[in-house]
């Protein structure tokens, strides 16, 4: 009886062991394949130790992906133009993913390269994942087959007789040389060596088939650099993004510009002096009022330096300067002698020191690349008339900057909170400019931020383009109809009126639109 006892609880015991074991394992996150390389050799391409010799700085350092033996996972092929005379002359080694690691593939009597070529091709059938390539001088009549075999690079020379016979159980190598030289072959496409061609080849970011300006001018960007950073911020404070982008060339030249739409129209505008990677006693960034900065740390002042505002398209330049070595300490603004009170207004508009993006070395790998590159084109505009009706706001006439967008009204949401404000219906209205997200609240007092009930005088049509903003009524998103006019908002109000409960009426006769908050909205 006492050794059945035992028996039962030695029993229980491995059966709570064995149920703890497997919920272990199956809370452990499991990284795929897929995954564990692209991480892998984004890593392997960001160290510039791993980067073949080259015969200087100016040279172009690029990259492949090739699946030479058909696993799933593609080879890394890494070169670099090898003769800065000869542009199409590239030496080239490749790598594999082996557990984790990024180590070069060897090849039978070579120690895996350097290879040379003028061009490589691609097989034109799809079923030979090896590579063709012509050496320098050569042209096709020194053409040399490049796959694998047995888990080694294999390179089998088209001229001679022996490789001729050779097949790779796809067929003869030598007869789809023949069919490749004959026919239009495609070249192995190479890309520089940056951010922006890690995310797009690497990660397989998927660029759309009607792409963004900023996506198209990324891309653009990407090409014949080292270096490229990107991210978006709304620097006018709009409600739509600019792109910011940073790059570095060969020779180690920097270059800065913002990207933006204005009125349908694409613009660039370049940035100077903003440092990167520079001299300890220098920085730059992006403060959380969303200004450029670059300043400097002396003996003989504490400087923000340039502070550059972007604006209707322009940069404008802001220059503060407190001296701190004399008594009593000295402070400017723009040249001008000011108050340490105005000082520090200042700073705390340009937001000096709170820094929402700092531009050091961290940049060229924290950014919104992949998200760019992944941004469709907005939709086209239409036409937004100046609405003629009048406007009756609980008896009393106001005068709104309102359009009418096919047969509806639209309203901008803060000039609605502005009439509403008081009322059982009043409603609060905030900008995250982070998440490019409005909210409002309903039964909240509404700040003013000045500006509302501004009416445009020049009552002439506009163009109107649809909202990217995402809007959360109480915390939760809602989908209203909205349109951007000259950078404003516009919503249609009877989504907001349907929202917060407000009668909606119209008179056709005299053309009058009346919202009353004593009533509940009707459809």
């Amino acid at each position: 009886m006492k050794r059945n006892y035992v028996k039962k609880i030695v029993s229980l015991v491995l059966c709570i062991v064995m149920l703890c074991s497997i919920m272990a394992i199956q809370t452990v996150p499991v990284v795929s394949a897929a995954e564990a390389w692209q991480d892998a050799y984004a890593k392997f391409l960001r160290d510039t130790n791993n980067r073949l010799d080259s015969y200087g700085d100016n040279v172009r350092h690029f990259f492949a992906l090739r699946d030479l033996d058909g696993n799933g996972i593609p080879e890394l092929i890494i070169g670099y133009d090898g003769r800065p005379m000869i542009e199409m002359y590239k030496l080239f080694a490749i790598y594999k993913y082996d557990n984790g690691k990024v180590v070069k593939m060897d090849r039978t009597g070579n120690d895996g390269g350097p290879e040379s070529a003028v061009e490589l091709f691609l097989p034109v059938d799809n079923s030979f994942n090896g590579i063709f390539y012509t050496d320098f001088g050569g042209g096709w009549s020194f053409c040399q087959y490049l796959y694998v075999k047995d888990g080694k690079l294999v390179i089998e020379n088209m001229e001679y007789s022996d490789s001729q016979k050779t097949t790779t159980g796809k067929g003869n190598i030598y007869e789809q040389y023949l069919l490749t030289q004959k026919g239009s072959p495609a070249s192995l496409e190479f890309y520089d060596i940056n951010e922006a061609n890690i995310d797009k080849i690497i990660y397989g970011v998927k660029i759309p088939e009607n792409p963004h300006y900023y996506s198209t001018a990324l891309q653009e960007y990407a090409k014949d650099v080292d270096k490229i950073a990107a991210f978006l911020i709304d620097l006018d404070n709009d409600s739509f993004d600019e792109m910011v982008v940073f790059v570095e060339g060969k020779n180690g030249n920097r270059n800065n510009f913002i990207c933006d739409i204005e009125n349908g129209k694409n613009i660039k505008v370049e940035i100077d002096n903003i440092i990167i990677d520079g001299q300890d006693y220098v920085y730059g960034y992006i403060s959380n009022t969303n200004y450029l900065i670059t300043g400097s740390f002396f003996d003989t002042g504490d400087s923000p330096g340039r502070i550059m505002e972007y604006k209707n398209g322009k940069l404008i330049e802001h220059k503060l300067e407190h001296i701190f070595d004399v008594t009593p300490q000295i402070y400017y603004y723009n040249g001008q002698k000011i108050s340490k009170t105005q000082y520090d207004e200042y700073c705390k508009k340009f937001g000096v020191g709170n820094i929402k993006l700092n531009l050091g070395k961290d940049i060229w790998t924290k950014n919104d690349i992949a998200k760019i590159l992944a941004m469709t084109a907005p939709p086209k505009s239409i036409t937004a008339k100046p609405t003629a009706s009048k406007v009756l706001v609980n008896g009393k006439e106001r005068s709104f900057d309102a359009y009418n967008i096919n047969d509806n009204n639209y309203f901008k949401l803060r000039d609605l909170a502005y009439v509403l404000n008081g009322t059982n219906k009043q409603f609060e209205v905030s900008w995250d400019g982070k998440n490019n997200a409005i909210s409002i609240t309903t039964s909240k007092k509404y700040t003013a931020v000045g500006g509302e009930m501004k009416v445009n005088t020049n009552k002439e049509n506009k163009s109107a383009t649809p909202t990217t903003a995402a809007v959360y009524l109480n915390g939760k998103k809602v989908d209203f109809t909205a349109y951007n006019i000259d950078g404003n908002n516009y919503f249609k109000l009877r989504d907001i009126m349907k929202a917060l409960d407000v009668y909606v009426g119209w008179d056709g006769a005299t053309s009058t639109i009346t919202l009353d908050t004593s009533k509940g909205y009707v459809d």
